[in-house]
């Protein structure tokens, strides 16, 4: 069953005056899915029901690229000849095809230009010292722009799409503007920040790094911008991030910078409907019974190992086959979706599984979500981890065909997910939830966090009141003692997001001491102004950073911590991190982390929820008053 939900901006962007109406088509790239059932999930959206969308102009196609170019062009010949059709698409490589078969093309619904002779310019706009994340938001209001990257330092940074007019407005404003790349540069491209971890680990004046790469052939006009972040990059449609992994990368090495309104205005910045963001976490009176302790205790290796075992290639799927790689890719990368969310349906009739597509490189990808639901509020919190892999540490390895088995990699998180889902039914027949929980596997993380940025994106426009995003990538590596781990909640850009975050993080840290004493306790990183969290940014919990959510992930001794007497330290990490060998883990020490993750979950979601407190602290307020009066 198909079903569509509508970012909260499209009514507007449809109803504007200046399109024609029923002059709007869609063209879905999903396979397997006919017209008929695209229609009815349009009408089920109410997206019918906007004059400019005309019912008869949906063209489904499957997204190989034959059939898809195909379908680009039944699209533009039931336009008719005589007719400007322009193709929208966040998609690079949808444009792309689109761009060949003679549309014109927009990277974005809000960036849709009355004048048809606009240009469009990739931006980074600086704000002036002192100036407010308000004076940002009232900045670009006034323009046509989108958002794909925020950062903060001194001052607030953001790259982001306009127009030729919107960055004439900009410098108007006495905002600092640069102009990143060629006219028109958006069209065409997606945005990337590639991060060079060896240029990070040789530092300042050391010219060591992979910047010469883009000094000749036909990389040498990719490069925009060097940060202290990383590489910005303009990769064209038809060229993948794949062939981009530099040496030395570590967690999230690239990160697609994808168009998100809620960058700028992020959930936490809303007035009026998040305060539930703002109650915290009441670490010191989290405790767990006798019976519950119990429960936590029955997650074991038994019930990590099997799944890595299924999702690694050592044991064959529910269809009888093997898995080779969950490359986003590799033909396996949809056989390791159908078999996760299967497994999650299997554990009870009470949870509600979905797939979330998104498009990436011209395919249509999903995550994986289950949901338990609380019939108490609708506050969330989520367990998460990354269900795709990669071997491009490997010797010449092919995405499409080659080995990946990623076991540690992120199948250690995936299968964690899988038996906390587990533990939190059985605590459930004792104790309802408070809050609903799910859980959640994203796809392709390792091409730039791109399936958690889509599910993060969609939530925070629809509002979601997520109050803790508990991320598992890689907790399945640990050889010699001690039996180390880390949680990184560090998040520099909002002060705010990162302090509910290490809240987040210390709750984890307590619930380590109460159902994993054999652990040591973990380690817990936040960023500071001259000592970032090395996770910040890393993983998939950073995409609920950026929109305002506490969230941290929790992994193996991955990466080194420094100290005054070792300033540059080895870390434990996986000598197979990215390679054909990532065939084993420690699945003992990758349950104990799981309890860690499963009991935090569960205490936060059977905590009175944020809404109820701020209710009983305004009753109890009022009840003060009387008093004094």
């Amino acid at each position: 069953m198909i079903g569509i939900t509508p970012y909260s901006y499209i009514t507007s962007v449809l109803g504007r005056k200046d399109l024609v109406r029923g002059s709007v088509g869609i063209i879905s790239t999903i396979p397997d899915v006919d017209e008929i059932s695209i229609t009815e999930a349009l009408k089920t959206s109410n997206l019918f029901g906007i004059s400019t969308l005309n019912s008869g102009r949906v063209v489904a196609r499957s997204t190989k690229n034959m059939a898809l170019r195909d379908g680009f062009l039944r699209a533009s010949n039931l336009a008719g000849s005589s007719s400007k059709v322009c193709f929208v698409s966040e998609d690079a490589w949808l444009r792309s095809v689109a761009s060949s078969v003679g549309m014109m093309v927009c990277p974005h619904p809000l960036l849709i230009p009355t004048d048809w002779q606009e240009r469009f310019r990739y931006v980074r706009i600086r704000t002036p010292l002192r100036a407010r994340e308000d004076d940002l938001r009232t900045i670009v209001s006034q323009i046509p722009f989108v958002p794909l990257h925020v950062g903060s330092g001194e001052t607030i940074e953001v790259i982001g799409i306009t127009t030729g007019a919107g960055a004439s407005m900009l410098a108007n404003a006495r905002v600092e503007v640069d102009l990143l790349g060629p006219v028109d540069a958006p069209l065409l491209n997606d945005l990337y920040l590639l991060r060079d971890d060896r240029a990070v680990r040789t530092g300042y004046l050391s010219y060591d790094g992979q910047s010469s790469r883009f000094s000749g052939g036909e990389d040498a006009d990719r490069l925009l911008l060097a940060t202290r972040d990383g590489l910005l990059v303009a990769l064209p449609g038809g060229t993948s991030v794949e062939g981009y992994h530099f040496e030395e990368a570590r967690h999230g090495h690239n990160l697609k910078l994808t168009a998100d309104v809620s960058l700028i205005e992020r959930i936490d910045l809303q007035p009026g409907t998040a305060s539930f963001l703002q109650t915290g976490i009441d670490v010191t009176s989290l405790d767990l019974d006798e019976q519950e302790l119990e429960i936590f205790a029955s997650l074991s290796s038994s019930g990590i190992q099997p799944v890595v075992d299924r999702l690694s290639g050592k044991a064959p799927l529910r269809d009888g086959k093997m898995v080779q790689s969950r490359h986003i890719q590799s033909d396996d990368n949809i056989r390791a979706v159908r078999e996760i969310a299967a497994r999650l349906s299997s554990l009870s009739s009470e949870i509600d599984v979905s797939l979330h597509a998104f498009t990436h490189e011209g395919q249509t990808l999903y995550n994986v979500e289950a949901e338990l639901p609380s019939q108490k509020t609708s506050e969330i919190v989520l367990v998460t981890a990354h269900l795709d892999s990669t071997a491009a540490f490997g010797t010449d390895f092919d995405p499409v065909n080659g080995i990946a088995p990623g076991a540690d990699d992120d199948a250690s998180g995936v299968a964690a997910v899988e038996a906390i889902a587990s533990v939190i039914l059985k605590l459930r027949s004792i104790t309802p939830l408070r809050r609903t929980i799910r859980f959640v596997l994203f796809n392709a993380e390792e091409h730039g966090l791109v399936g958690s940025k889509a599910y993060a994106k969609q939530q925070a426009d629809s509002l979601a009141m997520i109050v803790a995003v508990l991320q598992m990538d890689m907790i399945g590596y640990n050889v010699k003692p001690p039996r180390s781990w880390e949680v990184h909640a560090g998040y520099w850009p909002a002060p705010d997001v990162q302090r509910r975050s290490l809240a987040l993080a210390a709750t984890v840290k307590k619930m380590s001491r109460l159902v994993s004493r054999d652990l040591d306790l973990p380690q817990l990183y936040s960023s500071k102004k001259n000592k970032r969290d090395e996770a910040e940014g890393r993983s998939d919990h950073a995409s609920f950073h950026e929109r305002g959510y506490a969230a941290c992930v929790a992994s193996e001794d991955f990466f080194p911590t420094p100290t005054p007497e070792d300033p540059m330290p080895d870390s434990e990490g996986n000598p197979a991190y990215h390679r054909p060998e990532d065939t084993l883990i420690d699945a003992v020490y990758a349950a104990d982390i799981a309890r860690v993750i499963a009991a935090t979950a569960w205490v936060l979601s059977r905590q009175q929820p944020a809404t109820q407190q701020a209710a009983s602290r305004l009753h109890n307020w009022g009840r003060q008053v009387k008093r004094e009066d």
